[in-house]
């Protein structure tokens, strides 16, 4: 008989990308219930969890970034992830609050930017983020 868990009613919220393996990698809190297959709820939810960042695009007032599918340990459980898309729109009334380092993204991402220097314009905007 095979079982299937599931994260339910949760959030992803990231922090700063990371460089793993060689691959741009999204590392977050996933917060929620974990459910069995019928839906009854396992325990809590509060993990770290690190997906691969694919595709990334930015202009001057948004950024988005495909995060592909993984499988991480959840409670003692093997969780499936599906792929999800993930973004930042900084645009406050007709003010973007990141416009410098959103633009900056951009120019580097239009090209074909190493690993790490896809790391760094993350981060950036990352730390863009949290200062406003």
């Amino acid at each position: 008989m095979c079982s299937t868990a599931a994260v339910r009613s949760s959030s992803f919220s990231g922090g700063a990308p990371e460089l793993r393996n060689g691959t741009v990698t999204a590392i977050g809190r996933i917060k929620g219930s974990l459910t069995d297959s019928v839906g009854d709820v396992l325990g809590l939810v509060d993990d770290e969890l690190a997906m691969p960042v694919g595709e990334i695009e930015a202009t001057c007032n948004q950024l988005r970034m495909d995060l592909a599918a993984t499988d991480a340990d959840v409670l003692a459980t093997r969780v499936h992830f599906d792929r999800e898309t993930g973004g930042f729109d900084s645009r406050d009334g007709a003010t973007p609050k990141a416009l410098g380092v959103l633009c900056s993204a951009g120019d580097t991402l239009r090209g074909t930017p190493t690993v790490a220097a896809r790391v760094r314009v993350l981060n950036g905007v990352a730390q863009a983020i949290r200062r406003r």
